[in-house]
């Protein structure tokens, strides 16, 4: 029975009380399941499950390559349902210290510490395409739709890398379902102006920025 323990940080928003930690790569693709994995969610409808079916294309394609060629990677908190646990306990930082806190450090001391999972299973409630790029990344598995093996200058570390994780102790399927589905329903993808605008990835976006930001874009010298 595995058992781990992070750092973390206790909140609540609404009903909810969650704990932010960090996890290693390597443990965090051989831990945690995708939510479709998740067999309270078996009688979602038909089109919500499509509208959440894993694409492959899209980790192959487009978050793999990204992993592995970029030193300047970074993903949003994965969120991870925490299921049926035999334990789940978090200790603040004042109970586990054998010092006084004072001042700001005292505020703080109840709100940070160790939470301690043992058993259960691990469900990605958010971020499934980018543990499951993760997940090909550490493995090595070859992308059926570029037919190539990984590649890319950072493939080796990727596995080392820490993640933003938030931890949510399941209660009903009810609130693990809305909480799944919201998550899901409000993320939007960036609008192509906005793309130009921002993405330091793509040789067009930068080039059309740098033209726009001359008076005179036939003096442009690339």
């Amino acid at each position: 029975m595995a058992t781990y323990t992070v750092p973390a940080i206790v909140g609540r928003m609404g009903s909810t009380r969650y704990y932010q930690a960090v996890m290693r790569a390597d443990e965090l693709a051989a831990t945690v399941g995708a939510a479709m994995d998740f067999k309270e969610f078996d009688n979602f409808m038909a089109s919500e499950r499509m509208q959440r079916a894993l694409s492959e294309s899209r980790v192959e394609e487009q978050i793999v390559p990204y992993l592995t060629n970029s030193e300047d990677r970074f993903f949003g908190s994965i969120i991870v349902l925490v299921y049926q646990p035999d334990q789940f306990v978090f200790e603040p930082l004042k109970d586990l210290a054998s010092v006084e806190f004072r001042g700001a450090i005292r505020r703080f001391s109840t709100g940070v510490g160790a939470l301690t999972i043992t058993g259960g299973k691990l469900f990605a409630l958010d971020g499934q395409h980018r543990l499951h790029a993760l997940r090909t990344v550490i493995n090595e598995k070859k992308t059926p739709h570029l037919q190539l093996p990984i590649a890319g200058p950072y493939k080796d570390v990727v596995k080392d890398d820490e993640l933003s994780v938030i931890f949510v102790e399941y209660s009903t399927t009810e609130k693990a379902r809305r909480i799944f589905n919201k998550v899901n329903r409000y993320a939007k993808p960036t609008s192509r102006s906005t793309n130009i605008l921002t993405s330091e990835d793509d040789g067009y976006a930068i080039i059309a920025r740098c033209l726009t930001s001359l008076d005179d874009p036939s003096k442009f010298d690339s």
